[in-house]
């Protein structure tokens, strides 16, 4: 019998949450089951599991967003197979090429809206977003708003871009006019 395509999904948090990227994780999880794939839930918990894993959590005893992010291109990278489908959210796996990244906005957006003081660490942040954008095929986004945020901060280059609202009818919910 054939082994089954795997689909990686990468996310700090997988699918345990209640946040808005842990739903659109749930959701892609059941859709690639449904389509014959083994799903394989790239997150925070297995990679603390990995012989890596434990490695950085004897030395460091925290594992920090930024190594996750590199320990889990790793994961990925080691155990992918031709065919099988990778899907990350964020800035999650930037050292593989994805088939699928899904953004749910950028912190350099966010930090440039809200007038963040940007120092080393949200830096390293953004650059690794950037990383993500380049080495993604297609980008999937919860808003156009994060698409622009994507083509005005990280690249300039002709992306395939798709719009897939996070579970929110937009003929249902809309901008309220600001009470004066």
């Amino acid at each position: 019998m054939a082994e089954k395509l795997k689909c990686y999904l990468v996310s700090y948090n997988g699918v345990k949450n209640a946040g808005g990227v842990e739903k659109v994780c749930y959701y892609l999880q059941q859709i690639m089951i449904q389509k014959g794939f083994e799903v394989v839930i790239v997150d925070k918990g297995l990679i603390e599991r990995s012989f890596l894993g434990q490695v950085y959590l004897q030395i460091f005893k925290k594992l920090h967003i930024v190594s996750f992010s590199f320990l889990a291109s790793l994961f990925v990278a080691n155990k992918r197979k031709n065919g099988d489908i990778k899907i990350a959210h964020g800035f999650n796996a930037p050292f593989f090429r994805t088939d699928y990244l899904f953004v749910h906005g950028t912190m350099k957006g966010y930090a440039t809206a809200v007038g963040s003081v940007v120092g080393r660490s949200a830096k390293i942040l953004f650059w690794l977003e950037k990383k993500a954008c380049i080495n993604a095929q297609k980008i999937l986004s919860v808003s156009q708003n994060a698409i622009e945020e994507i083509k005005k901060f990280y690249t300039k280059r002709d992306l395939n871009f798709t719009v897939v609202n996070n579970g929110v009818d937009p003929t249902a919910f809309f901008l309220k006019k600001k009470m004066t």
